[in-house]
């Protein structure tokens, strides 16, 4: 006899097996610790931009600041 064909016969063990992992499944999901503000660390990104023949101010403002 084959797994599936004990529920394939026996559709009423199917459904009960069916709702015990529904009903542990939905226990667990209420049962799992949240935080409202998850901790997080700082990151750091670090781009690279190329501006060919701009002066330093002008990368700063057109390129650098906007990005920030």
């Amino acid at each position: 006899m084959n797994f599936t064909e004990i529920f394939i016969k026996r559709p009423v063990l199917a459904i009960c097996v069916n709702l015990i992992v529904l009903v542990a499944g939905l226990t667990a999901i209420k049962s799992l610790p949240t935080r409202q503000y998850p901790k997080s660390d700082l990151s750091v990104i670090n781009i690279k931009t190329a501006f060919v023949g701009a002066s330093a101010e002008l990368v700063k403002g057109y390129v650098t600041t906007p990005l920030e």
